[in-house]
């Protein structure tokens, strides 16, 4: 099972100081690797967030051409999760990985 985690979820877990790895142990009884895609480390090259960007730049990058959100829709599929704190984007997904009362990841479905 592959985990993207994007840009938003990266840095809202990080500030509530979600421990993401044991909390995705906790609610996946798969197992699972997790990854990144370029446009987030992009995107938080941008946002100077350098802390986020040593979190992020820790796991596989997957390199697709087009808009952030596009290439997670594209890349959201049975054996991929996208991780996103994004309501306009969890909209569009079947299932996702959210945070909720600040410390906890929930999988969600559509």
């Amino acid at each position: 099972m592959r985990i993207i985690l994007d840009t938003n979820f990266i840095i809202y877990a990080l500030q509530c100081r979600v421990r993401i790895e044991e909390e995705l142990r906790r609610i996946l009884d798969v197992n699972f690797e997790i990854f990144v895609i370029q446009q987030t480390l992009d995107e938080l090259k941008k946002l100077k967030n350098s802390l986020a960007l040593k979190y992020a730049g820790q796991f596989p990058v997957i390199k697709e051409e087009g808009y952030a959100d596009d290439v997670l829709k594209k890349l959201s599929n049975e054996n991929t999760i996208i991780a996103t704190m994004d309501r306009n984007l969890q909209m569009s997904l079947k299932r996702k990985i959210i945070i909720r009362q600040k410390k906890y990841l929930a999988l969600s479905f559509q």
